[in-house]
């Protein structure tokens, strides 16, 4: 999922990697802060 946070210090694009359960959860889930707005694809990754 990739989610825009507007407003604070804490501004930006960020990437969420789930753990493959509903909803967020900061102890299992990865948060990467995207420069530049950056496009991810599945692609991207190697499973």
């Amino acid at each position: 999922m990739k989610k825009q946070l507007d407003g604070g210090g804490m501004t930006g694009t960020y990437l969420v990697i789930n753990d493959a359960t509903a909803g967020f959860a900061a102890g299992a889930d990865g948060v990467v802060r995207l420069q530049n707005a950056a496009h991810v694809q599945a692609t991207d990754f190697i499973v």
